[in-house]
């Protein structure tokens, strides 16, 4: 089969605006949704506007290059939008992006094209050997959860939903054990209940920042008075999540681990690597006291938070997190609503 085309060769099949194509990604999430199990292999969300693609139907002696809108992708297989119908059977190679920005040339055949409207089908891809989908979709990827909760019915709950959305949880009712297993191996989120037995949810959470424990941390409990939330960001919570939990609530927690790595330019110089691996340390508790800041309502600290943060990223190399933080300055300083900052 022929090498994929370059992106100056290749030609966009689908003549809809970004709008209109992700409205039919979200039909068919939907419809998929509806049908689950009815796939052997689970898929992941991979929304990408521009892959490369190389097609060659049965017959052709030569391959075509086009752009297309990718939907979702698993260990087996990819779907994808085209304008126009392919045959079943066709040769296909395809240049998928993985989460850190490079790519992979991933060969498969089409087992099917379905209509979908005006001149746009779903063309699904079987690949010719398996791939490790957690290299392309953040949400493939398993999430540790330590839930720390002495209610058996409140953990059952959250166990399940946590299930459902690929996170494997660890429930256990002791606080001082919680303490030793978050050390020993951290997690990618601890859900720790407040009102425990041995040592409550504040002591735990001041013991784990004392030693340097710097994971996402969520405090699981009922919000007893609207300043509880402030007193637990202080104590060193990241976020709050209250009861009863909805499987909702948990998908959004997790799409904050799950979101795509942030990395410096200086990801590559061993000379920076200690100051980097430094200077992300540090950020965990500077994003507590920015969100503090904005629940207290605390304009003037949150501008020089913000300041702060955009003076030093750029100098290890992270000019997306200086962008933001200079744009959280600006807004403070002009006086925009603090509701609207984070």
């Amino acid at each position: 089969m022929s090498e994929i085309g370059s992106h100056a060769r290749a030609a966009k099949t689908i003549r809809l605006s970004e709008e209109r194509v992700v409205d039919l990604l979200d039909k068919l999430d939907s419809e998929e949704g509806a049908n689950a199990g009815k796939r052997g292999n689970e898929r992941f969300s991979y929304r990408r506007g521009s892959v490369t693609t190389s097609l060659q139907q049965p017959g052709d002696s030569s391959a075509l290059s086009c752009l297309v809108h990718t939907r979702c992708v698993g260990q087996d297989g990819i779907s994808f939008l085209h304008g126009s119908y392919v045959h079943i059977g066709s040769a296909c190679s395809i240049q998928l992006v993985t989460l850190h920005g490079s790519w992979e040339d991933v060969t498969g055949s089409v087992v099917r094209c379905e209509y979908v409207e005006g001149n746009i089908h779903e063309v699904t891809v079987q690949f010719e050997n398996p791939i490790d989908p957690s290299l392309f979709a953040a949400d493939a990827a398993p999430c540790r959860v330590l839930l720390v909760d002495d209610d058996p019915a409140i953990a059952r709950l959250a166990s399940f939903h946590l299930a459902e959305l690929n996170a494997h949880a660890e429930h256990i009712t002791s606080s001082v054990e919680a303490i030793e297993k978050a050390i020993e191996s951290p997690y990618d989120l601890i859900l720790l209940d407040i009102d425990m037995p041995e040592l409550d949810g504040l002591e735990v959470v001041a013991i784990l920042r004392s030693k340097g424990y710097s994971g996402l941390i969520a405090a699981f409990t009922s919000l007893a008075h609207p300043d509880d939330r402030i007193k637990y960001m202080k104590a060193g919570f990241d976020q709050h999540v209250d009861k009863p939990v909805t499987r909702d609530v948990l998908s959004k927690l997790l799409e904050t681990i799950r979101e795509e790595p942030v990395h410096s330019l200086f990801h590559n110089d061993p000379a920076m690597a200690d100051l980097i691996d430094a200077f992300v340390a540090e950020l965990p508790p500077t994003v507590r006291e920015l969100e503090t800041s904005a629940l207290e309502r605390n304009g003037p600290r949150l501008a020089q938070l913000a300041q702060t943060l955009m003076e030093s990223a750029g100098g290890y190399g992270f000019d997306v997190i200086t962008e933001a933080a200079a744009a959280l300055r600006q807004a403070c300083m002009a006086g925009d609503p603090i509701d609207t900052l984070l």
